[in-house]
């Protein structure tokens, strides 16, 4: 990162949200910059688990408003340009968020859970990112086939027992992995 575009352009992480804080601050810096370097290398390696216990991935109700305010921003930051990557990997965030609603120490009842299944499936962040989501191998099928065509109940009945069966058998559930070899 060159400080000076930094300075310049006086770019600042979001310190509102405590998660996607990161992508907003890079497309923000990369949409002010003429050239980038591109090292032909798999150098990272990145997944994501629904029951992750990092500080960062736990699941409280204002996760789906962190990502929506952060995918908001880099829209306006895009002014209607379209990235395919921005939707791929925002189509990640929200799946992995709807299945994490019914992990084990959720902060939503099933109810509530389901409430806030159809709360983001209405949102206009869901109908613009989820056409670029690509099941992973390992990950669920039905879920995002019942929200497909909007079966509510039966997607969040399927994460459910989804994550009860990770919760039994004490492993993680892997929503989305990025990967470079």
């Amino acid at each position: 990162y060159s400080r000076k575009v930094v300075a310049e352009a006086g770019l600042r992480f979001n310190t509102d949200l405590m998660r996607y804080e990161d992508i907003q601050f890079n497309v923000s810096y990369l949409t002010r910059v003429e050239k980038i370097a591109v090292v032909d290398k798999g150098l990272y390696h990145y997944c994501v688990f629904t029951d992750h216990a990092s500080l960062s991935d736990r699941m409280t109700k204002k996760n789906f408003g962190m990502a929506l305010a952060s995918y908001e921003a880099i829209r306006r930051e895009l002014g209607g340009r379209r990235s395919d990557y921005l939707g791929y990997y925002f189509s990640y965030i929200v799946m992995g968020y709807l299945i994490r609603l019914f992990q084990a120490g959720s902060p939503f009842t099933f109810a509530e859970a389901v409430r806030e299944v159809r709360s983001v499936c209405a949102s206009r962040m869901y109908t613009e990112v989820m056409e670029f989501y690509r099941r992973p191998k390992g990950a669920s099928v039905l879920v995002p086939s019942f929200l497909k065509v909007r079966m509510f109940l039966l997607a969040s009945v399927a994460a459910k027992v989804r994550m009860l069966r990770a919760s039994a058998g004490n492993k993680p559930v892997r929503q989305w992995c990025f990967a470079q070899s």
